[in-house]
């Protein structure tokens, strides 16, 4: 038997269960860099383990190792064992579960089951004995939800966002969550009234009447502000540098007045201030990507230069095409 979730600290309480069987983290943050269409799983397995290397999150030869290990052993259990998914109802999870759903083996399907908390749950955080009980409720993945979960994928994967607005159209009751996090996925494009993502906008909005240290802010604008918390503190470090380090900066960074020997303490305990850059762009007077450009792959579709082809319309919670 083999359990499957969305990473370390979720496998870790799995275990403490003692439900029998291996537990699998699914180790990849698929909201951020590059996942386009066309490709094998190791051809797309290399790219992944690229985009996570160039982001200094682990060395490219032993992240292509993991990623080659996780796939390696969900196909080979898919030939003859049992497969319980455990996930969540926000981004970061549920596109992990359409990915499983999408590479599983057609004949794997019968023994293959999904296990999901409540929306307001997160696996990690659970007692062993809620965790067994979710267990005992778990259900056999059903050909809808098969259907469901590749195209989502599909989508996802999609070069043109055309094809993430055609699935958001469809019937997806089958998986409640997915639809709602490919939305968020949407808000991750620039806007039609500022060009910031709905992560930049949560930031600058913060910082506009204070500034905050690091850790701080995360808490603030991301843990706080989201129906469905998605993005660990390692990746919202990575959306506040982009912040700070654009041609134009939009907030700046300041070291923390007590010296300390560890370099990564230093940094979350640094004060992030919001620009006067950033307050026109706030206030809709700037755009950020017409001010600093954008160079960023959402899923399948790159975002690069300082015009894009589409943009987020908070108003509608839509994409629109820019004419």
């Amino acid at each position: 038997m083999l359990h499957v979730t969305n990473g370390d600290h979720a496998a870790d309480t799995i275990k403490a269960a003692n439900l029998g069987g291996i537990v699998l983290p699914w180790q990849d943050v698929l909201h951020e860099g590059p996942v386009p269409a066309g490709l094998s799983l190791e051809h797309l397995r290399g790219i992944r383990a690229a985009f996570i290397a160039d982001q200094g999150w682990g060395k490219y030869e032993r992240v292509f190792s993991e990623l080659a290990h996780r796939d390696d052993v969900i196909l080979g259990v898919a030939a003859e064992d049992e497969i319980n998914l455990w996930f969540e109802h926000d981004l970061f999870d549920q596109l992990q579960l359409i990915q499983i759903l999408s590479i599983l083996p057609d004949y794997a399907l019968h023994r293959c089951a999904v296990i999901q908390p409540a929306r307001t749950e997160y696996l990690g955080n659970m007692p062993v004995d809620a965790l067994r009980a979710l267990y005992d409720q778990r259900q056999q993945v059903t050909g809808a939800q098969l259907v469901i979960a590749r195209r989502a994928w599909d989508a996802f994967r999609a070069p043109d966002p055309a094809a993430l607005l055609s699935f958001l159209r469809e019937e997806t009751a089958a998986l409640p969550w997915v639809a709602p996090a490919l939305l968020r996925h949407g808000q991750q494009y620039p806007s039609l009234e500022n060009g910031l993502n709905r992560t930049e906008r949560q930031i600058l909005e913060v910082l506009s009447s204070r500034a905050f240290p690091m850790q701080i802010l995360f808490v603030e604008s991301h843990q706080k502000r989201e129906e469905q918390v998605f993005m660990g503190d390692t990746v919202f470090a990575t959306y506040v540098q982009r912040l700070h380090k654009a041609d134009t900066p939009l907030v700046a960074m300041e070291d923390a007045s007590a010296p300390t020997s560890n370099p990564l303490d230093a940094f979350w305990r640094s004060t992030v201030r919001i620009t006067s850059a950033g307050r026109a762009v706030l206030r809709g007077e700037e755009d950020m990507v017409r001010m600093n450009g954008i160079d960023r792959w959402l899923g399948g579709v790159y975002l690069s230069g300082k015009e894009v082809p589409w943009r987020w319309d908070e108003r509608y919670k839509t994409l629109r095409a820019r004419g």
